[in-house]
């Protein structure tokens, strides 16, 4: 834990002040009105091709209907950007998140409204998608593996465009699998055509597909791109986290706002 101080120094009730990080990942700042607050400092990303290994899962059904979102909780820590986080955010709208709740379904350029006030984002297919609850034609999720190599996979199988959300063919399905002890992301492609009266929305078409680590630090695939194909795989990795012995520079937060109304 660090304490931040913070100062009136206009003397208008306004205080300010600085914090440095000394690592990435999680930690937790005490200010002098005793206010404590989790905070992440999170690399960011890059992505390579790699080897097409679909993962089957049977799966729990999240049951979505449009525009719905459900948290889970893993049993094992998911690293991310360097942090470590319990629960995830998942979104029918194809993305995954580590903040809250986010059913947004017109999707953005990643860092521009609406994905910023997210602030993290993983988004494999992040369109306007339609999950038919009941059906199979949903959101599934399942752990496999053994410690400590379990792996989280996280599968829109079989879901539709809204555009098109009357025809049970004009499907797509995908994945992202997280590892255990490891920051990679895994972005599968099983079928990425919609095809039907849908065809422009097919590979990504009006998609936003990329991973967000912070409300101004994102890396894109394609944005509104028919960039995918059946059978492509997107590897997502980060540079190994500095050490806190290390001496190279490190982002400075600035913190504001009246003594009993902070931001940062």
């Amino acid at each position: 834990s660090q304490v931040v101080t913070l100062q009136d120094s206009d003397g208008d009730g306004s205080y300010t002040g600085q914090w440095t990080p000394l690592a990435v990942g999680n930690d937790t700042l005490t200010f002098p009105n005793s206010d404590v607050v989790q905070v992440y400092v999170l690399q960011p990303y890059s992505y390579s091709a790699t080897s097409y290994n679909y993962r089957g899962i049977a799966g729990s059904n999240l049951n979505f209907s449009d525009d719905s979102t459900a948290s889970i909780t893993p049993g094992f820590p998911i690293l991310f950007g360097g942090g470590s986080f319990n629960t995830l955010f998942v979104s029918s709208n194809g993305n995954v998140n580590f903040t809250t709740a986010f059913p947004d379904y017109t999707n953005s350029s990643l860092t521009d409204s609406p994905a910023s006030a997210i602030g993290t984002l993983v988004a494999p297919f992040w369109d306007d998608l339609y999950s038919l609850g009941g059906t199979a034609q949903n959101v599934f999720w399942a752990v496999t593996g053994t410690t400590p190599n379990r792996e989280l996979v996280i599968e829109w199988r079989d879901v539709r465009q809204y555009s098109c959300n009357t025809d049970g063919t004009a499907t797509v399905r995908f994945q992202v699998v997280f590892f255990e002890g490891s920051s990679d992301i895994l972005f599968n492609y099983a079928d990425t055509f919609f095809a039907g009266a849908c065809t422009a929305f097919d590979r990504g078409g009006s998609a936003t597909i990329g991973v967000q680590t912070a409300s101004n630090q994102a890396t894109t695939f394609s944005l509104n791109s028919q960039s995918l194909t059946d059978g492509m795989a997107l590897l997502w990795t980060i540079a190994a986290p500095l050490p806190r012995s290390s001496t190279s520079p490190r982002p400075t937060r600035s913190f504001y706002g009246s003594a009993d109304n902070l931001r940062f």
